[in-house]
């Protein structure tokens, strides 16, 4: 191995690179799940059933759904995805600048459903000679009339201080978002602390009325689902405590009993299941490709097993002259091969991790951008992915070796030093 330093190098590089390649798209198809998941509870807030409907839930039904007070507290919801739009309006440099995460909410309802942390605000009803009045209510929830003065307006919105120094905002700046293929302009009237909701996809999240969110969307009246915080206990709407799993159950199943036809009702981890599903044939090409990689490292393997075998025929039959067995022989091979695939696997993990961070950018947008807007987050890599790598490495590095070690254990001692043995090229 020291006398043929570039051969051995680069088959532990090969192992390395199989190893990280495999381990990247580990942590990646995990992270594009992870991403949709975490968004799923930050917007959740403290619902613990969601009704949903195909194609929306009609807006008419919203008073003969008044019976879920019974249960908790019940806020109406659109949620969807827009993108910031940079550029001159109208022309070639117009261009989607990041996707952000809208939620559409009635203020009334919403505020015992979702905290949200306002760091500052302008207020519209107090005169602003200088330019916008702000009031700093840092890690405070902001009042409902406040929210309500706020929110007045069509084209008000709030986003997270995170995006606002992303991108340069400020209370009073106008925003253009994209929805489909209409552009419309709003103004921020606030900014949120990195709390609740607003941590969503790394701060890109935007508040909005949910009859902005309707118009925005061309959603008139219908809403996307409804979110319901099931009380500690049932009638006695004490929402201070969260419910236990039986009360849960129990809930869900009374709720869905009394919904009218076309609506169905759910616990919100029920949207990352199917999420999971959906992505699951993106994950399969992704891992196929990953075993791919690890082939070509393995191939490496057997190279330098093969090359060593017929470099060195003499020195075994002189080996196996001096009373060596065969089953020697073969482990002097495969314990050659079992430390490249340590050593190999080894920075493979390391690298793997490396590797990950450039591969989460791609994987996250290509996710956004066909399936669920999401935040590539970078992933976390614990002992489960290293106890898998050497799992992998050193087994089918093992198994690499084997045919070239098994051949060297069959040379002829005699016809090996004599050198009358020599194998034809192939």
């Amino acid at each position: 191995m020291a006398h043929e330093p570039l051969r051995t190098v680069t088959t532990v590089a090969g192992i390395a690179l199989g190893i990280a390649v495999v381990i990247a798209i580990q942590l990646t198809n995990a992270s594009s799940v992870r991403g949709f998941e975490t968004a799923l509870d930050t917007v959740s807030g403290r619902a613990s059933i969601e009704i949903t409907g195909a194609g929306g839930i009609d807006e008419t039904l919203l008073p003969d759904l008044a019976w879920l007070r019974e249960f908790g507290a019940a806020s109406p919801v659109i949620e969807g995805d827009m993108a910031i739009v940079t550029g001159e309006a109208g022309t070639t440099r117009a261009r989607r600048a990041e996707a952000v995460k809208v939620l559409g909410v009635d203020i009334l309802r919403d505020t015992t459903v979702r905290d949200y942390a306002v760091a500052a605000y302008d207020a519209p009803s107090t005169p602003r000679p200088g330019g916008p009045s702000v009031g700093s209510d840092s890690g405070q929830p902001l009042t409902t009339q406040a929210f309500l003065e706020l929110l007045t307006s069509p084209q008000s919105i709030v986003i997270t201080e995170k995006l606002a120094l992303r991108r340069g905002y400020s209370l009073g700046s106008e925003v253009r978002l994209l929805a489909g293929d209409r552009v419309n302009t709003y103004i921020v009237r606030a900014l949120l602390e990195d709390k609740g909701p607003a941590r969503v996809m790394d701060g890109s999240f935007v508040l909005m009325d949910i009859a902005a969110a309707q118009l925005a969307f061309a959603r008139l009246g219908r809403i996307d689902r409804i979110d319901v915080q099931i009380a500690h206990e049932a009638g006695a709407l004490d929402t201070s405590k969260a419910p236990t799993s039986a009360e849960l159950e129990a809930a869900e199943s009374a709720i869905a009993a009394r919904l009218p036809a076309g609506l169905t009702a759910a616990k919100p981890s029920r949207r990352g299941r199917q999420v999971e599903k959906m992505l699951s044939a993106f994950h399969l090409n992704l891992t196929a490709l990953s075993w791919v990689a690890l082939v070509v490292g393995l191939f490496l393997v057997y190279n330098t097993a093969t090359v060593a075998v017929l470099a060195r025929r003499e020195e075994v039959g002189m080996l196996r002259a001096l009373g060596v067995t065969r089953r020697q022989v073969l482990g002097l091979f495969l314990g050659e091969a079992a430390l490249m695939g340590l050593v190999g696997t080894l920075v493979g993990v390391g690298l793997g991790r490396l590797l990950a961070n450039l591969a989460v950018g791609v994987t996250g947008s290509t996710v956004s951008t066909l399936y669920i807007a999401t935040a590539a987050a970078p992933p976390a890599l614990s002992m489960a992915h290293v106890a898998l790598a050497l799992a992998i490495g050193l087994p089918l590095s093992l198994l690499a070796a084997v045919a070239a070690a098994l051949e060297a254990s069959r040379v002829p001692p005699t016809a090996a030093m004599r050198g009358s043995d020599q194998l034809a090229s192939r």
